[in-house]
């Protein structure tokens, strides 16, 4: 018997099957025939930059098939029971940063107990070096970042050093101590001091492109991470349009606990009759949501629930029955 594999990519790539080249993307998959048994070998190529700055290079992957079923793999795979899914994504390599060796940024502070002047200086990566009259400066290396700035942070009887800078697919948010110790190092789609607190916010990659933000408060040194926030701090929200975005966004904020999100797709019946922790219960533990890879009839969406830390998952599987745009079932399957 056959066994359908089907590649998809979040990135624009194509596969190279025995010397021909297939396109493949979430818009595009790729669908291979392969058998109940064997192993299965193709290699992805990158078609483009990811965030501008990161060049793909060709990654060659293996999968081992056994009884219709994917046992091992170099990148993550689904196994539905009757197709098997694989995400197929190229390597990136960083290009080396465009930011010329030079200072970034300069503040006042205390280091040591002493007034200095800190320069935020990129060279290799970016330094903070810390200069007083009559001393040698003292240079702190703090790692990647590009195009960086500098200042202070008062919070309380101490003075604090926050720099901020570019680094792939965001922010990234350094705030060092009076003696140069790293006190909190985040990195996020946006990493800023806001009203005083340090926050980070990171994308949760959901349909309604929902964000994560948690703000730190400085304490005696430390920075302590306080209860995090969903909603939408660098975007707009984005409501569902399909079937099979309602199905995965109703699976997400029941994920993320956001009973208004997923109540506004129920039929009045449905409404009435599930409680708050229905769904919850009823989906049990997961942390991802993916609908299947095989297009079904109008008003019904099968998503699977799975871990993301496993490499080869096997979801669980939903029928979500729809009318109107409106959920009136949902079974597991």
């Amino acid at each position: 018997m056959l066994t359908s594999l089907i590649l998809t990519s979040r990135s624009d790539c194509a596969a190279e099957r025995e010397g021909r080249f297939y396109p493949v993307s979430r818009d595009m998959p790729l669908i291979l025939p392969v058998g109940e048994n064997g192993d299965v070998s193709f290699t992805v190529w990158g078609r483009g930059r990811r965030d501008g700055r990161a060049v793909p290079v060709p990654r060659f992957v293996g999968i081992t098939i056994e009884d219709g079923r994917a046992v091992s793999s170099d990148i993550p795979v689904l196994n539905w029971g009757d197709v098997i899914e694989a995400e197929a994504e190229p390597f990136f390599i960083r290009e080396p940063p465009k930011t010329d060796p030079g200072v970034l940024g300069t503040a006042e502070t205390v280091f040591g107990g002493s007034r200095v002047r800190a320069e935020l200086f990129y060279d290799n990566g970016l330094n903070i070096a810390y200069t007083r009259d009559g001393a040698p400066p003292v240079s702190v290396a703090i790692g990647e970042g590009e195009n960086g700035s500098i200042r202070t942070l008062d919070a309380g009887s101490a003075r604090y050093l926050v720099v901020r800078a570019d680094v792939c697919g965001g922010k990234r948010l350094v705030i060092l101590d009076g003696e140069g110790a790293v006190t909190l190092d985040v990195r996020g789609a946006d990493a800023d001091v806001v009203e005083g607190y340090p926050t980070v916010t990171e994308r949760l990659g959901s349909v309604r492109g929902l964000e994560r933000r948690t703000r730190f408060k400085l304490v005696k040194g430390t920075c302590k991470a306080l209860p995090s926030e969903l909603g939408f701090f660098t975007g707009e929200e984005h409501i569902p349009e399909s079937d099979t975005e309602r199905a995965l966004s109703i699976a997400e904020d029941v994920l993320f606990g956001r009973e208004s999100g997923w109540r506004a797709f129920l039929s009045e019946e449905l409404s009435e009759t599930l409680q708050n922790d229905s769904l919850k219960t009823f989906f049990g533990d997961y942390d991802a949501a993916r609908p299947h890879p095989v297009e079904e009839r109008d008003g019904r969406v099968t998503v699977g629930l799975y871990s993301k830390k496993d490499h080869i998952a096997s979801p669980r599987r939903f029928l979500f029955v729809f009318e109107g745009g409106l959920l009136t079932d949902v079974e597991e399957t």
